[in-house]
């Protein structure tokens, strides 16, 4: 299928401002109040406001490594892009030296957590209730370029270089983690782990 149009569903943490810079899609969900509801479907979204015959694209990425970047994006204080908006979860993030302490506190804490879209399931953006997948193109920031190369082919549009926004300083994602914190995101993010078929490490 080929679309004029562009749908984005902007999974935060996944390389959607870098994807959103690129592309220039027509419409983009990022972030709604529906999506704090358990009855949110993407599905029923795309129907009711007329994204069926845009083409319909999302980025996913690693559970574990989009983690570790929510905690140094909220980590940033001062510098954080949107201050005002996310306070609250500025604040608290400064309450943990250590990666671990904050997963910790995720996993006791989880419905406070949950209540900013960061930290939602990705699935939330990409599959129905029943585990059906919402978009004609579903990449991963892992290969972003060659995805976004694939999106560009198909809807017949020069292939771009992506760049890469919004990122942070850090190692790598698996030296962030003991072995109870990696199990902790693997239990909350089980759905988004089985989905998208990542595995820690890779």
């Amino acid at each position: 299928m080929i679309a004029q149009k562009i749908f984005l569903s902007h999974i935060p943490k996944s390389a959607g401002c870098s994807t959103r810079d690129v592309l220039n899609p027509d419409a983009v969900l990022h972030w709604s109040p529906m999506l704090r509801q358990k009855d949110f479907c993407i599905q029923k979204y795309i129907s009711e406001n007329s994204y069926l015959n845009f083409f319909k694209i999302g980025f996913v990425r690693n559970p574990w490594d989009r983690l570790v970047s929510c905690y140094h994006f909220f980590r940033q204080g001062n510098n954080h892009e949107w201050p005002k908006e996310d306070i609250r979860e500025i604040k608290k993030m400064q309450e943990f030296n250590e990666f671990n302490d904050f997963v910790l506190d995720f996993k006791d804490n989880q419905r406070w957590w949950m209540e900013k879209f960061h930290f939602l399931n990705q699935h939330t953006w990409t599959h129905s209730s029943e585990g059906k997948l919402c978009l004609d193109y579903l990449g991963k920031v892992e290969t972003i370029q060659k995805d976004v190369d694939l999106i560009c082919d198909i809807i017949s549009i020069p292939r771009m270089t992506i760049k890469k926004l919004n990122k942070s300083k850090r190692g790598h994602y698996i030296d962030y983690y003991s072995k109870e914190s990696k199990e902790i995101v693997s239990s909350v993010y089980e759905k988004d782990i089985e989905y998208f078929g990542y595995k820690f490490g890779n």
